[in-house]
């Protein structure tokens, strides 16, 4: 493995989240990179699928709120747990594919690390992971999930 200066990990907040932290933590320890962690909340209108009702900006816009300061405290904790407690934070809302790939061009990340539950059969990696690989400006290490 080439020597990184940043890396961006960019993490789902399964129950996988810690292997792909745990991997994370061995590279920048081996390369001395500095670390960028992402977590992408979908918009409401992308996960769900919406019945138009009375009110239901305000309702959206209170979820969203919850959704941020929930990835937020759990991506905290995460990464403390993890031995990576100098690592910069990141909590964005978009498509985690544009926002992946945004993020490792502003921030200038040589390497992003993402876990994949892969598939079977022709596609090898989940779309999450084949989209970031596929127009990403930098290497993509994908940590093997159990599917």
């Amino acid at each position: 493995m080439g020597t990184y200066q940043h890396v961006l990990v960019a993490l789902d907040l399964d129950d996988a989240a810690e292997r792909v932290l745990a991997r994370a933590a061995d590279v920048v320890l081996q390369s001395g990179a500095r670390a960028t962690v992402l977590n992408v909340v979908k918009p409401l209108a992308e996960e769900y699928s919406i019945v138009t009702a009375p009110n239901i900006n305000e309702l959206a816009e209170a979820f969203e709120a919850e959704a941020l300061e929930t990835s937020r405290s759990r991506v905290h904790e995460l990464v403390e747990g993890a031995s990576l407690s100098d690592a910069h934070t990141v909590i964005e809302f978009g498509s985690p594919v544009s926002v992946i790939k945004e993020q490792s061009r502003v921030l200038g990340a040589d390497l992003i690390i993402m876990g994949s539950h892969g598939k079977r059969g022709l596609q090898l990696l989940g779309s999450t992971a084949n989209g970031v690989l596929h127009g990403a400006q930098c290497d993509v290490l994908t940590v093997r999930l159990p599917a």
